[in-house]
């Protein structure tokens, strides 16, 4: 009988550890030159994930924007009229030099829209298509070219075709969805409206997926603990601050410039453009360390087609190689799109989701910021008013201490 007892107690004992072991995912990692990170729980994450089913109007609504951008047009065999839609190539002068700008060729213009400088529109009205002709034009003296501002211009125009824009019921169609997706560099698999519609919702369910797994991650590093290499973070911060001067440098610009702007050194510019980025980096460096200690843990591997399976969804473009996504993004980017891709896939399966609607989630999302902000002020208050109750108290001191000196004082001279 007490070894039967013995039996049953130990199975039971050995399940409930079993349970506490399937049930746990805490798991500790360290990458060497990274820091450390303790992940108190990535399985079983629970968040909201929005539906990404799409309504007929509200599908119409988003094929006709997208109409608008691209629309499809058709030819007139008619003189220019106000309203109309010409296709012309142009040259420019100024005392017979071309200027920089002044030539192109198949663009399009409607006429009276007000896209060209005044009096150049008017004098294509009566023109047909394919005729040629020299007008003349005078620069604004306000235009924002101090070369031309002001200046008279010969203008030598000729009118390819007059055209007019079909309308959204009329212009939607499968020939219309290739030309939109050339013109967009979309895959080309997607030849019709149908084939569209379905990139849309998939596009949309996809945007939808990673914001809920954008929120799992967030829940799963604000309980997570970190102890990163400051020296790694540092080097980051000095890799970004880098990266901005050379982004500045591409339009004319650069740190000395927008320091002076705000009244300030360039050292104390770069001091607080390195406060902050310093959250940004960090973050980064959380979500590496996260990324990498699951991927550790699950045995998870990079292969060669996830590259291709991580471009292709998020894109909708097939074929891409590891290589050529290498030398198109840099190796490391392109391996961080990659490991994001894969725990992207591995959180949507082991975490649970509650479908709502868009609008919901929104709302919570906003009245959460509002609580946040709320926290922060009263924090901010509280602070201040610490602050101003040291001052006072401070000042109540020096005053005891000011007026016992002078009693001290006066007590000595009576003696």
């Amino acid at each position: 009988m007490k070894i039967k007892k013995l039996i049953i107690l130990g199975v039971t004992v050995l399940s409930t550890a079993l349970l506490a072991a399937c049930s746990s995912s805490s798991i500790k990692y360290t990458k060497d030159g990274v820091g450390t990170v303790t992940i108190k729980k990535y399985k079983g994450v629970e968040a909201d994930m929005a539906d990404a089913a799409i309504a007929d109007d509200e599908m119409k609504t988003i094929l006709e924007n997208a109409y608008e951008t691209a629309p499809s047009y058709k030819t007139l065999s008619k003189d220019v009229e106000n309203g109309d839609t010409v296709n012309i190539d142009f040259e420019g002068s100024i005392n017979g030099e071309k200027f920089e700008g002044g030539t192109a060729q198949a663009t399009d213009l409607t006429i009276g829209s007000g896209g060209f400088i005044e009096g150049f529109e008017e004098q294509l009205i009566g023109m047909k298509a394919g005729e040629e002709k020299t007008i003349t034009v005078t620069f604004p003296a306000d235009y924002y070219s101090q070369d031309l501002a002001g200046k008279e211009a010969q203008f030598k125009v000729k009118v390819n075709e007059i055209k007019e824009k079909l309308s959204s019921d009329e212009g939607i169609n499968d020939e219309w969805v290739k030309t939109f997706v050339t013109a967009q560099g979309l895959d080309k698999g997607i030849d019709s409206v149908d084939k569209l519609k379905e990139f849309i919702i998939s596009n949309r369910k996809n945007q939808y997926e990673a914001d809920a797994v954008n929120t799992v991650i967030d829940k799963i590093m604000k309980e997570a603990e970190f102890d990163l290499n400051q020296e790694n973070v540092n080097k980051k911060i000095d890799e970004s601050v880098a990266a901005q001067e050379e982004s500045l440098k591409q339009y004319g610009m650069d740190l000395e410039q927008l320091a002076q702007q705000q009244n300030k050194t360039v050292d104390q510019y770069k001091e607080e453009l390195r406060g902050q980025l310093k959250e940004t980096v960090e973050s980064g460096i959380k979500a590496e360390l996260i990324y990498d200690a699951i991927m550790n843990t699950e045995k998870l591997n990079i292969t060669d087609q996830d590259y291709s399976d991580m471009y292709e969804k998020y894109t909708g473009e097939k074929g891409k190689t590891k290589e050529q996504l290498n030398i198109e993004f840099g190796e490391d980017v392109a391996e961080q799109a990659v490991k994001s891709y894969i725990i992207s896939k591995f959180l949507l399966e082991k975490s649970k989701f509650t479908v709502k609607s868009a609008e919901e989630i929104e709302k919570a999302r906003q009245e959460s910021m509002s609580v946040e902000a709320a926290k922060t002020s009263e924090a901010s208050s509280e602070s201040e008013s610490s602050s101003e109750g040291k001052a006072s108290e401070a000042s109540s001191e020096s005053k005891a201490e000011t007026t016992a000196a002078n009693a001290d004082e006066k007590t000595s001279s009576g003696n």
